[in-house]
């Protein structure tokens, strides 16, 4: 697995972030061009788009084909005891490449109906979803950009190869999650998962989250949403995990 250069890795966290939170968008400075180019050299920092909304889509499709999705699948496992989390929305990304793809709807000639970016890509800030890709494995799953930016991240450090360590973590997250009270809901489910992988409990959250994006933690019914989760919100206890979908993104890992 390619190590992430940590001169690199702070160029692109001093961008967005301190000691105290988010930088404040106007108050950001861009960093010099010396450190640009350094991040950039090492897959830390994304020049502007010089594309269409639909060319994005295409390149999409294109980095998810040449990806072994037993690759894809691994660098999630692999993630987990070595708390790289650029590894772990991949599973999610790598369907979305293919489900979520569309062409540019133009009832609005700018900008795209369904998923609001405009036609012609050279303003979006790329580097604040590799960010927290970084920071926290993401946020904005599904989004068509913040796809495209995952694919190509991670097309740069495949393939990983995870350990007996990463499949025992990952069948205990199962297990936590099948174990779960059945009116249990997500935020429950991260303090059972404390202590399984190493990380904290927004990591945990955001490792719920791409597992309910990805439909292993399949929530059952509409049950109504808790605050602050996302594709996790109507999962409780009682619906477990989709041992099809395990099957299907791990078997081959002997999961």
């Amino acid at each position: 697995m390619e190590a992430i250069d940590p001169r690199a890795k702070q160029i692109l966290f001093d961008a967005y972030w301190t000691s105290k939170g988010w930088i404040d968008s106007h108050a950001r400075k861009r960093p010099s061009a010396a450190e640009r180019g350094y991040a950039k050299r090492h897959g830390m920092w994304f020049d502007a788009l010089a594309m269409t909304h639909d060319a994005m889509i295409t390149k999409s499709q294109q980095l998810a084909k040449r990806m072994k999705w037993p690759d894809v699948t691994a660098a999630f496992l692999a993630s987990l005891s070595t708390r790289r989390l650029d590894l772990r929305s991949g599973i999610v990304s790598h369907v979305c490449a293919y489900v979520d793809a569309h062409p540019f709807d133009g009832t609005n000639p700018q900008q795209c109906a369904t998923c609001w970016l405009p036609k012609k890509l050279d303003r979006e800030d790329l580097n604040v979803l590799n960010f927290e890709r970084h920071k926290w494995g993401g946020v904005r799953y599904g989004r068509p950009l913040y796809t495209y930016v995952d694919l190509v991240s991670l097309q740069r450090v495949l393939p990983v190869t995870p350990t007996d360590d990463d499949r025992a973590m990952f069948r205990t997250i199962l297990q936590r999650a099948a174990n779960a009270p059945a009116r249990s809901g997500p935020a429950q489910l991260s303090k059972r998962l404390d202590g399984v992988f190493p990380g904290n409990k927004t990591e945990r959250d955001t490792l719920i989250e791409i597992l309910a994006a990805a439909n292993i933690l399949r929530a059952k019914q509409d049950r109504g949403t808790e605050n602050e989760w996302g594709f996790a919100a109507n999962w409780r206890g009682a619906d477990g995990y989709d041992r099809k979908a395990v099957k299907r993104y791990f078997g081959m890992h002997g999961i």
